[in-house]
C-alpha cells in the first residue's frame, strides 16, 4: 500500500520538476529526505505536517499521498508565503513556500509583508547559490534603506544584490558578490526599483 503513495508523490515532483532534495529543505528536513521515503520507503508513512506541506505546494488533495501519522513531536505551526518568480523563468507565481510561524515572526514583525524568491544564477555565489530561497520582506518607499541583501529590478529581472551605502551625497553601491560581475557605484538611491529586503535564506543546494 506504501509503494502506491511513494510513487504518486514520486510522480508529482517529477511533472513540478524540482528535485527530492528540494522538496526535503521545503519541509525542513535533511537533503535526502524525500529519496529516502520513496525509494526506500523510510519512514513508512509521512507525518501529517509532511502530507499536508507537501499537498499544499503540490496542489493536490492529502489523500493522494496516503494516509499520514499524527506525529505531534513533528506538530509545527506552517504559514504559507507568496512565492515570488520572473515571468520568463516559466515558474507558477501563484505558488506558495512553506515555512514555520515562529521563524517567520523571527524575521519580521510583518509576516503577512513577506515573500519567497527562488535564486536565479551566481551573481552573488558564494553567499547565495543558484537555487537557494530567500524570504524577503516587501519594500516600501519611505522604508529606511540600510546595508544588506535586496531584490532589485535589474535590466527587467528582479535578482538579489546587496547595497552599501555610501558616506556622500545619498549615493549607494549595488554589489554582486561574485567578483566577475560588475558592481554600480555612485548611485542615487532614487534611481533603484527596490522590490524587496532580504530577511532570511533557506539553502536548498548542497
Amino acid at each position: 500500500m506504501s509503494l502506491k503513495y511513494r510513487n504518486r508523490l514520486a510522480a508529482l515532483i517529477a511533472e513540478n520538476g524540482r528535485g527530492y532534495s528540494f522538496f526535503s529543505k521545503l519541509l525542513g528536513r535533511n537533503s535526502a529526505y524525500i529519496q529516502q521515503y520513496i525509494t526506500r520507503g523510510s519512514p513508512n508513512v509521512l507525518s501529517k505536517s509532511d502530507a499536508l506541506a507537501l499537498a499544499s505546494f503540490l496542489d493536490v488533495p492529502v489523500a493522494e499521498l496516503g494516509p499520514f501519522t499524527d506525529n505531534k513531536d513533528r506538530s509545527v505551526d506552517l504559514v504559507f508565503v507568496p512565492y515570488f518568480a520572473n515571468a520568463e523563468d516559466g515558474s507558477d507565481t501563484d505558488q506558495h513556500w512553506i515555512c514555520e510561524r515562529r521563524w517567520l515572526a523571527k524575521l519580521s514583525p510583518n509576516p503577512q509583508s513577506m515573500f519567497a524568491f527562488q535564486i536565479r544564477g551566481d551573481a552573488m555565489a558564494s553567499a547565495l547559490m543558484s537555487g537557494d530561497m530567500v524570504i524577503c520582506e516587501r519594500w516600501r518607499d519611505k522604508s529606511s534603506l540600510m546595508d544588506g541583501l535586496y531584490i532589485i529590478d535589474v535590466g527587467g529581472r528582479f535578482e538579489a544584490r546587496r547595497i552599501c551605502l555610501e558616506p556622500k551625497r545619498r549615493l549607494v553601491s549595488v554589489i554582486c558578490d561574485n567578483r566577475v560581475y560588475p558592481d554600480w557605484h555612485g548611485m542615487s538611491r532614487k534611481s533603484l526599483h527596490i522590490y524587496g529586503a532580504v530577511r532570511g535564506t533557506i539553502k536548498t543546494t548542497h
